[in-house]
Order: structure tokens, then sequence, then C-alpha cells
């Protein structure tokens, strides 16, 4: 029998519970939508509710491209490097659209 996978407890970098293979509910599909549309969203959260790591797994996927989504529902299906590097923003963009 094997142990189970840790959970993240303190961790909000999508980067560093993908490598130290934590436990993370794959919300990339939506994180995908989100990102091909041209709108302006506002996405309001509880407190501790996870909002870090919504952004932290954005900054990801826009700074890295698909390297930490191997193995998500992100990683198949339409998103492609094709389709992400139409989505590319300056860093500083996202960081401003995402963070105000």
């Amino acid at each position: 029998m094997s142990l189970p996978r840790p959970l993240p407890l303190g961790n909000s970098s999508f980067s560093r519970i993908k490598v130290a293979g934590q436990i993370y509910v794959d919300k990339t599909r939506l994180i995908f939508d989100l990102s091909s549309k041209k709108e302006k969203f506002l996405l309001t959260r509880p407190r501790r509710f996870g909002k870090s790591l919504l952004i932290s797994t954005f900054e990801s996927l826009f700074k890295f491209g698909l390297r930490d989504f191997r193995g998500l529902e992100a990683d198949i299906g339409s998103w492609s490097l094709n389709a992400r590097k139409e989505q590319r923003m300056p860093q500083r963009s996202w960081k401003k659209q995402f963070l105000n």
C-alpha cells in the first residue's frame, strides 16, 4: 500500500505543488477557458480559498507554457503551444490585470 500524496498546506505556488507531487485539484480547464476569452473577469473567492494558487497557475501558464501542465486537463484537447502564443501577454500586463 502506498502513502497518500501530501496536501499543499501553506504552499500557494502551482509550480512547487507540481514538482513536489502534492495534491492539486485540476482546474486547468477553467484556466484555459478564461485565458481564451478577450473579456475581463472579476474573480472573487472567500478568504483562504485559493486566490493565490489561481494567480500562480496563470503565471505558470504565461511564463512557462505547458511545462507544469503535463498530465492535467489543459494539456489535452484544444490547448496547444500555438494557442498559448496567441494568448501571450507581457508579464506586466497580466500581473496588472490579475493582481489589481
